[in-house]
């Protein structure tokens, strides 16, 4: 909701802005008269909506030169396309623009994308020329067309036409940036949030590449190489998120394939990812060199993602909606390949065709945002259940202490530990008189006032538990520099305090025993000497009052 509503305001604010510059644009293709250069080949007249040529290699020189129209208003700018070359712009024989050659000279990475070129004033039907010299592979196979713009309204006029994907790419990278944030700072916390950080740099991916790709970077840099290193290294990290966000699922199928072809393909895309930097970095090879084997490795990422959401479908379906964001996505950027590959099979010239596929990508983000809500409301709900589940089996519905069953794990903890411990064993004494003499409401009432004597003292954190009708334990898992004595002391406090102004009095008999004191034990060794230690308590007591008299203090034998 909130990234529609942020989409829905940008949108809306882009639109203002068009409108208003409605009323003084200039906009003007180009597109006749042009005479062109191939190193050799020259050809005269032409229609450049209509001229296409062998794709140029490194080390080609293209030059088109022709006159601007006479009519035109002052303070006009001129808006051309270049890819992967060093640029010179050339009116009435005065330069007006240079890019790229001492770059070219130091072996770096030119770029691609269009520009914007202020031409002064009076250049009503000045001869203009302009001269590129190619410095990659396969570069361009024919030329965008010159448009002149009013100056004042140049940029407003150009991103009006690509309001919509201007848009969307900049409430992609806007989420993406926020989420992977967010995430970032809260993953150390819960290892939940892995997916939503994905899909954060998934947005940021494809935003970043759209506003590069469509040429609307001029919001961020006006670097054409700047610009591409961030379209490449956009495109080129798209699959990571992809393939992380599907992680913890095949972790939980456990196929050995599954789990084997994740990995691999993680690896082999972050090793790509760091050799293409580097040698971009050194000027061992550029980052477009290695665009096949991305695309290449891309494919192969998207069959493997569709084989594992069909595979979840098919036994658990619980990934429906990611499953339509994902063939929406995949819809659109076939229809943008088949676009593409059409207007370049029969157009002459290089149109600048409508591309969706930041539309799709959208859908996609928002299908795998609500996959991952889905999917944390059954987590959520799983853990509510599991954890209603362990209260009934591990605390005591009464006090509220660890059962019996609790307690054995506990057990079994510590004999795994080699530090010492301490077990205390408590046994109340004449429950069973005054369950007959008061009512069982009483005696309960007795336990639960004996239970909350011992959480009162003992630290938390050391285990308490109700090991059946009258008998309870206190289990001390680190019992170095521990007084056990100072604590028997505490409990008597608190139980003269408490029977002071009560008409059933709790008494208790007690014992404990050390880890230390027995030659290489059990838990539940120390537990038993602990439990004869408490009988031996609670023997003395009797013999000093009786069987079934009651008593208002605690005896400790041990």
């Amino acid at each position: 909701m909130l990234l529609f509503v942020f989409a829905m305001t940008l949108f809306a604010a882009g639109y203002t802005a068009a409108i208003k510059s409605r009323g003084n644009e200039y906009n003007r293709k180009l597109i006749d008269g042009w005479n062109i250069q191939i190193n050799k080949d020259i050809y005269e007249a032409v229609n450049l909506a209509e001229f296409k040529f062998p794709v140029t290699q490194k080390g080609d020189w293209v030059s088109f030169w022709g006159e601007l129209p006479a009519d035109i208003p002052d303070n006009v700018t001129l808006r051309i396309n270049m890819v992967h070359c060093a640029t010179r712009v050339v009116l009435n024989d005065e330069i007006v623009y240079d890019y790229g050659w001492e770059d070219y000279e130091a072996g770096k990475m030119l770029g691609f994308g269009s520009r914007f070129i202020s031409l002064p004033d009076g250049s009503q039907g000045g001869k203009i020329k302009i001269i590129m010299f190619v410095t990659e592979n396969n570069a361009f196979s024919s030329l965008t067309i010159p448009e002149l713009y009013s100056e004042s309204t140049g940029y407003a006029v150009y991103y009006s036409k690509y309001m919509i994907p201007f848009v969307v790419a900049v409430t992609l990278t806007v989420a993406g940036l926020c989420i992977s944030l967010v995430t970032f700072c809260l993953y150390f916390k819960s290892y939940h949030m892995e997916k939503l950080f994905c899909i954060g740099i998934f947005s940021l991916c494809i935003g970043f590449w759209t506003l590069c790709n469509y040429n609307l970077d001029y919001i961020f840099t006006d670097n054409l190489a700047v610009k591409t290193y961030i379209e490449y290294l956009a495109l080129y990290l798209v699959p990571f998120p992809i393939l992380m966000y599907f992680r913890e699922d095949v972790e939980k199928r456990n196929k050995a394939w599954e789990c084997f072809f994740l990995y691999a393909l993680v690896i082999i895309e972050v090793q790509l990812f760091l050799v293409s930097i580097v040698a971009q970095i050194f000027n061992w090879a550029h980052l477009s060199d290695f665009l096949p084997v991305y695309i290449i490795l891309l494919l192969v990422a998207v069959l493997f993602v569709c084989h594992l959401v069909l595979e979840d479908l098919r036994k658990e379906k619980s990934h429906k909606v990611l499953m339509l964001g994902f063939a929406v996505m995949i819809l659109v950027a076939l229809r943008d390949l088949v676009a593409y590959c059409a207007d370049k099979l029969t157009a002459n010239g290089l149109r600048e065709y409508r591309s969706y596929v930041s539309v799709g990508a959208l859908i996609f983000v928002v299908a795998l945002l609500v996959d991952f809500i889905m999917e944390m409301r059954r987590k959520l709900y799983k853990t509510a259940e599991t954890k209603f589940l362990e209260k009934i089996a591990y605390e005591d519905v009464l006090t509220g202490l660890s059962t019996r069953r609790k307690c054995e794990e506990v057990f079994d903890e510590i004999d795994k530990r080699k530090y010492e411990y301490i077990i205390f064993q408590f046994d109340l004494n004449n429950l069973k008189n005054t369950n007959d003499d008061f009512g069982h409401e009483a005696g309960d009432d007795m336990i639960v006032r004996f239970a909350n004597m011992l959480r009162e003292t003992f630290n938390e954190g050391e285990t308490l538990g109700r090991m059946g009708g009258d008998e309870f334990i206190a289990i001390v898992t680190d019992s170095y520099g521990y007084n056990a004595e100072d604590k028997v002391s505490r409990l008597e406090k608190l139980i003269g305090e408490d029977n002071a102004d009560k008409e059933v009095k709790v008494s208790v008999s007690l014992g404990y025993c050390y880890s230390s004191e027995l030659k290489d034990p059990k838990a539940l060794d120390v537990y038993k000497e602990a439990d004869k230690r408490m009988y031996k308590d609670k023997e003395a007591y009797y013999k000093r009052t009786g069987k079934g008299r009651r008593r208002n203090d605690t005896q400790n034998t041990n």
